[in-house]
């Protein structure tokens, strides 16, 4: 989603906080409801030149960036006159790379894996322009603070940044130009240009970039939000009950998840219940120790009538199963919902759909979609789901870290979390060709000492012929950062990845503990 600013409001940088909620337009007399997974932030300005040039060049810094192949140059012009970028001094200018993805992934891998320097100029005869870290450039996606999908605190965020990088990859399509506020030039006014240094080039690419290619005031969102489900009335005459968002939106809401419980008494008491395959079974402090479940089908909206959604279903009980029977209560459900199956039947152009703010009224001319919303991907229910909780449960770090059924066990961990199961999503996963690792030792520094810590080197080999088309290079990304999330406590990993047919790595990470890289 793309907020555009209004150039007549805007003259400072606005902040749009994450889960912002956003509602589209009305589409046959019903609406849907988004929320934003980053921070966001609207610049007073706007991307006025972009090109890719192959050597030979003479662009600022040039002579300092011997061994160069080609340069991206970034031009940006604040709104007016009256805006400078040394009184504004942007703390952070976030990209999302807009294109086709036979153009924007070899971008990214310029971008994020063979950039030699930054300079930042004031103009193109600029002859003292600031060199800048290669750290400037940063990629988006990856922290825990960024994610896509609510995952309980108790999962492992490793299992859904494989489950949001083969649902919707293009939440990582974007990059950061960071730490360069405090080194903008004095006599910079009203237009900055970054030029970065990249050591490979491609001559496809340098016909394909544009203005367009960068689009800014981009965050990705989904189709998930908070809702009060309708109250349920407990009786004596089933087991479970039926969690229904809106009874006159039946095929308008789904629930993702419960996320509290609470009953009521014809008295006024209120009790809360957790959930039975929670933590917190031993608390002396509650006088009530009833617990809920829940249960997900296949949804029947009517006589014959099905749809590929799911329903939802709780039950009551104590912790050894028994069913509790309260005599006049009632529940009241706190749900995250989407809109079921609406988003991908909106109609889809430049201008549409369009979203508003639920909660506030940024300075923007329109907000608007630059992809189209996608369909809804569930995971198997009932059989197929033991199944694979039967092969997740037969997996661990070691089978996928060494031995020779390693690639056997990394690819069934990343099936497990291909919900959508695409053939672009089964060719990278099959591209692993081998694994290996050895034990290798590092300096940890704490507290400012140094000292020696023990961790793993993981080298993965891939098929680069599978992987046509596809970004190789965000998919090495999210390997890496998934065997540092899943590497032990007190241990670290680091990742080299190379290609089956050429020489030398595609990838070399650094030392990884979590998301702490370890110079």
């Amino acid at each position: 989603i793309q907020f555009q600013p209004d150039r007549e409001k805007l003259d400072a940088t606005y902040r749009i906080s994450k889960n912002t909620l956003l509602d589209t337009e009305q589409f046959k007399a019903e609406s849907c409801r988004f929320s934003t997974a980053y921070d966001t932030e609207l610049l007073p300005l706007s991307v006025v030149e972009a090109s890719l040039l192959g050597s030979p060049f003479v662009t600022p810094g040039s002579a300092q960036a011997k061994g160069a192949a080609s340069v991206l140059k970034l031009s940006l012009k604040a709104f007016s006159d009256e805006i400078s970028f040394t009184e504004e001094r942007p703390q952070n200018i976030r990209f999302y790379l807009k294109g086709q993805p036979q153009h924007i992934n070899p971008l990214y891998e310029l971008l994020l894996n063979q950039c030699k320097a930054v300079f930042m100029a004031t103009s193109e005869s600029d002859t003292n322009p600031v060199r800048l870290p290669k750290t400037t450039i940063q990629a988006v996606g990856f922290s825990d603070n960024e994610e896509l999908l609510p995952y309980p605190d108790s999962s492992f965020m490793g299992y859904r940044l494989l489950t949001e990088y083969f649902a919707f990859p293009e939440k990582f399509m974007f990059f950061d130009l960071t730490g360069f506020a405090d080194r903008i030039p004095e006599n910079a006014d009203n237009r900055l240009e970054f030029y970065i240094y990249l050591t490979g080039s491609d001559v496809e690419l340098e016909h394909n970039v544009s203005i367009d290619t960068f689009q800014l005031g981009c965050v990705p969102a989904v189709n998930l939000f908070d809702h009060r489900a309708d109250p349920i009335k407990l009786d004596h005459t089933t087991v479970e009950y039926e969690v229904v968002a809106d009874a006159r939106r039946p095929d308008g809401y789904e629930i993702y998840s419960i996320e509290a419980v609470n009953a009521s008494s014809s008295s006024g008491a209120i009790e809360t219940y957790l959930p039975l395959y929670g933590m917190r079974h031993d608390d002396q402090s509650r006088d009530n120790h009833t617990y809920w479940f829940s249960n997900r089908r296949h949804a029947k909206l009517g006589n014959n009538q099905r749809d590929e959604a799911t329903d939802v279903f709780i039950s009551l009980a104590d912790i050894n199963f028994n069913p509790e029977l309260p005599d006049d209560r009632t529940l009241s459900l706190n749900t995250i919902c989407s809109n079921r199956n609406q988003p991908e039947s909106l109609p889809f152009s430049t201008d549409h759909p369009r979203f508003h703010c639920v909660d506030s009224a940024p300075p923007c001319s329109q907000i608007r979609c630059l992809t189209q919303p996608t369909a809804s991907v569930r995971p198997p229910l009932r059989n197929n789901a033991r199944w694979r909780l039967i092969s997740h449960l037969s997996l661990n770090h070691l089978s996928i870290t060494g031995g020779d059924e390693a690639v056997v066990a990394l690819r069934e961990i990343l099936h497990l979390y291909d919900f959508k199961d695409s053939s672009i999503n089964r060719a990278q996963i099959d591209s692993i060709s081998r694994i290996s690792t050895r034990s290798i030792n590092a300096p940890l520094t704490i507290d400012g000492r140094t000292s020696l810590c023990r961790g793993l080197e993981i080298e993965i080999e891939l098929d680069d012929i599978q992987l046509s088309g596809n970004s190789r290079f965000l998919f090495a990304t999210v390997l890496e950062h998934f065997f540092a999330l899943y590497c032990s406590i007190n241990s670290f990993s680091r990742v080299l990845v190379k290609l089956k047919n050429k020489e030398g790595f595609l990838k070399k990470c650094p030392p990884r503990a979590g998301e702490k890289v370890l110079l």
